[in-house]
């Protein structure tokens, strides 16, 4: 798996939960809990990107090309950094 499979992969998840929003908006009393863990994933996956494309805006900066493998390497270690703490 790529770097770019697994940023397809993020962004149809977060293709999924606007959908799963706009559902949820029109049901009158929609389960609040829904709403917040769909707005948490998407805090954590910003995060996570955001932390990643500044280490590798700073590897690039030092001549240093970051593939694909390595950037799918670097979400999951941050991602499960996050998790761990």
């Amino acid at each position: 798996m790529t770097g770019h499979d697994i940023h397809q992969r993020l962004q149809n998840l977060d293709r999924h939960l606007t959908q799963a929003e706009t559902w949820a908006s029109r049901i009158e009393a929609p389960d609040p809990d829904h709403t917040e863990t769909a707005n948490e994933l998407r805090r954590r996956y910003a995060a996570i990107s955001a932390e990643v494309a500044a280490a590798e805006d700073q590897a690039e900066a030092q001549g240093h090309h970051v593939t694909d493998l390595e950037h799918a390497v670097r979400m999951w270690l941050d991602r499960l950094s996050r998790e761990t703490a």
